[in-house]
């Protein structure tokens, strides 16, 4: 039996500590406040259990007085925590204006109503033969059973409206633990201890036993371990859905931006190149040349920033797409290096490259995209006049590709966090290097979409290297 209890013990703590946790959630499945006082019910119904434990385990070494106030506090705590039970589904029923403001005292005052029978009526006389099942049996009646019933009430409640606003399977698991309330407000409310009144003296645990062979405790135990479980699970299932939204909204916020914003983009553009054809060859200075070639490399890199968005958007929304064909490796990186010549500044690229390379399995495009985005780094984090190298290695199932400048590189504490959305390193904000800082996470989504790796290895002050991976192509 002291195994029995402690179980008992265990599931309602357990209980309390699923819902603390989940009314500390930015998800919310029930009200938050509410949340709160069924995991107040759940410690305190979990300390009531193991403190009756302790009773049995060593109230013959305490004395008459210290028994009789130790198991009294108990009961109190007993009936305290069954009227936060009651409190939930009040507070459940309360908010949405189904039952009125003043229900909230309900519980309050039937514990003090108990308080009151149990110290004035023969049967709640402290050291009276029977005196802690009697008060115990009538907190059960008048708290626990209604208590459970009302708890199980407002879930299908919530349960009802989670049909029109979510999903099915957020329905089913808070109607599933209603249902675990209602079996709850029978083991526990209904099936009491013995007492010397209708109807203790006929169903309580003792004769429960007799008939099942199995101790209502256990069965107690596991209607609060369901109950904690479908409750956990509603808000996985809401946090879920939360989730897609969330994902859904900002794809959708994002793309509306850069659509609005592609249009002023290309109008920039093609004005820049309208205005250098009005102007004629002789009367251009080149302080003219300059401005109307700014114009159009500002122009360029807004494109390419709202390109940027919209991959990280989709690489996070996992809806990236690739079109995947054989690709010959050597001829896209000398013909990516060739077209990169304006996003060096100024820096040399040496390709080493062996004899033969196997054709890999990838989308070229955006292959290129990877090596522009490897490559546009590498200038910017590069010393003055610094030469830039791409090597390749021809691996037994896939080829690497490394991309070195020699720079002040990076510390080792930054290297993790490069490839994350919007990271900046330390040298990138001193020395105020334009970018949003996309360029390394959209290059790791990408490789990873075809089934590659890529890292990172720097030495501090003097070079980086960006390594990556890419399968071949199935023969």
């Amino acid at each position: 039996m002291i195994y029995v209890y402690l179980f008992y013990g265990l599931a309602f703590i357990a209980l309390g500590l699923v819902m603390a946790l989940q009314a500390r959630s930015h998800v919310q499945v029930l009200l938050i406040d509410s949340l709160w006082i069924l995991a107040v019910f759940g410690f305190l119904h979990g300390a009531h259990e193991w403190v009756a434990m302790a009773v049995m385990l060593q109230g013959n070494t305490l004395g008459d007085i210290t028994l009789a106030s130790v198991q009294s506090g108990n009961l109190l705590l007993n009936g305290i925590s069954f009227a936060f039970l009651m409190q939930f589904g009040i507070e459940l029923a309360v908010r949405p204006k189904r039952w009125p403001v003043w229900s909230r005292w309900i519980p309050a005052s039937l514990v003090l109503a108990v308080v009151l029978i149990a110290v004035t009526l023969p049967l709640g006389a402290v050291g009276t033969p029977g005196w802690v099942s009697a008060t115990d049996a009538l907190f059960r009646y008048v708290l626990g059973f209604p208590g459970s019933l009302v708890a199980a009430y407002s879930l299908i409640m919530v349960g009802s409206e989670a049909r029109k606003l979510a999903t099915a399977r957020l329905e089913v698991h808070l109607l599933g633990s209603a249902v675990a309330f209602a079996a709850y407000s029978v083991f526990s409310g209904l099936i009491v201890p013995p007492a010397p009144f209708f109807p203790a003296y006929l169903v309580n645990t003792e004769t429960f036993v007799a008939l099942t062979r199995v101790p209502v405790e256990v069965l107690r135990g596991i209607c609060a371990a369901v109950i904690g479980g479908f409750l956990a699970e509603a808000f996985v299932v809401e946090t879920g859905r939360t989730r897609l939204e969330f994902e859904r909204l900002r794809e959708e916020f994002i793309a509306v931006i850069a659509h609005d914003l592609r249009s002023p983009i290309t109008t920039v553009g093609l004005s820049a190149d309208f205005l250098e054809r009005l102007m004629s060859a002789d009367h251009v200075t080149e302080s003219e040349r300059a401005v109307l070639s700014s114009i159009r490399s500002s122009a360029r890199s807004l494109n390419r920033m709202v390109e940027d968005l919209l991959d990280a958007s989709r690489i996070e929304a996992r809806r990236l797409t690739l079109a995947k064909e054989s690709v010959n490796l050597g001829e896209l990186i000398y013909d990516v290096v060739g077209r990169a010549t304006g996003l060096m500044q100024g820096h040399q690229v040496k390709v080493t490259m062996p004899e033969t390379v196997p054709p890999i399995e990838a989308d070229p495009a955006r292959v290129d995209q990877i090596l522009v985005n490897l490559l546009s780094n590498a200038a910017k984090y590069s010393f003055a006049d610094a030469e830039i190298l791409v090597e390749t290695e021809v691996r037994s199932s896939e080829v690497m590709i490394s991309v070195t400048n020699y720079g002040p590189g990076m510390t080792p504490d930054e290297i993790p966090r490069l490839f994350t959305r919007f990271y900046r390193t330390r040298e990138a904000g001193e020395a105020r290097i334009p970018g949003l800082g996309l360029g390394l996470y959209i290059a790791k989504g990408l490789v990873e979409a075809h089934g590659g790796r890529i890292w990172a290895e720097s030495e501090a002050g003097k070079r980086a290297t960006f390594h990556f991976t890419l399968p071949y192509a199935n023969e």
